[in-house]
């Protein structure tokens, strides 16, 4: 009979005992482990709980709440204009007297880049209460962003509430995506194509001129017509489109020729693209070659 080693004899067991230490150590972990997961979710009811409370809290000190704004677009002349309703609500304002809606333009596309908006007076007009519910109406050019507060008067006091801005023009201005896309220069020979795209479900505008201008050192060099030329069908598309729906895309792939300049410098050469909608407002991107 073959001799057992007595060596091995001392390790089985050595090796029985670890294994059991180990399970009984795991087993031990995985309950601290179990635990302390209940212990992260308590903690995060807790933290929504008390999140509830802290907005509730903030809520009910409000002045105003549940701030609305239904604008209507009408017909003034050969222009258009903002029918502003403003809508909200308050049970603080009860015992207030004269309740004034203030308004004035913090933007106009029509101004210079520079023009000092706070220099801008503040129309007004008078908020009508009824029951805890308050409305006032105010008309609105839609080239103009403008910003609001409410002013009311309370035991001999004047006092002055915020509310949200009224973003006319930016909004029209965002039915249009637009891009200008540089796609290669070789031979002082430039080709770009431009993209424009009416989105958007409530289109409050239709698009009455698109035009696409090149310059080279402040020079116009070349001016194109993009609706007329999309009258034009079976023309190369732009092999990467922004996202349209129907008819409402408008493009142009082309080049240009810069090879009458002598040292053509292409840092000089500014893409502009303007548009202009039944709004009559005037929206522009412009863009310089970035290649490199």
């Amino acid at each position: 009979m073959r001799k057992i080693n007595q060596n091995s004899i001392l390790v089985v067991p050595l090796i029985i005992v670890c294994a059991g230490t180990f399970l009984m150590y795991n087993n031990s972990m995985n309950d601290q482990i179990r635990s302390l997961k209940r212990e992260i979710r308590h903690l995060e009811y807790t933290l929504e709980d008390v999140s509830y409370k802290l907005d509730t809290l903030i809520e009910s000190n409000k002045i105003i709440s549940n701030v609305q704004y239904k604008i209507e677009q009408v017909s003034a002349g050969d222009a258009f204009l903002g029918q502003t309703q403003v809508m909200f609500e308050s049970n603080q304002l009860e015992s207030t007297n004269d309740i004034i809606l203030l308004y004035r333009k913090v933007f106009d596309f029509k101004n210079d880049s520079n023009y000092d908006y706070s220099l801008e007076e503040w129309d007004q007009s008078r908020v009508n209460s009824n029951k805890g519910d308050y409305t006032a109406e105010i008309q609105l050019e839609y080239s103009s962003n403008y910003e609001l507060k409410l002013k009311y008067s309370k035991e001999g006091k004047v006092f002055y509430e915020p509310l949200a801005d009224i973003d006319l023009y930016t909004k029209s201005e965002s039915q249009y995506s637009r891009d200008i896309n540089i796609h290669s220069l070789k031979n002082n020979q430039l080709k770009y194509d431009v993209q424009i795209a009416q989105v958007g479900s409530k289109q409050s505008s239709e698009l009455l001129i698109a035009e696409c201008n090149i310059y080279y050192d402040n020079k116009s060099i070349k001016n194109i017509d993009i609706l007329e030329v999309n009258k034009i069908e079976g023309r190369k598309e732009p092999k990467g489109q922004l996202e349209h729906e129907g008819d409402h895309y408008w493009f142009i792939l082309e080049d240009v020729d810069f090879g009458h300049i002598d040292d053509f410098d292409k840092n000089k050469v500014l893409f502009e693209l303007v548009l202009q909608d039944s709004l009559k407002n005037n929206y522009k991107l412009t863009k310089s070659v970035d290649l490199y």
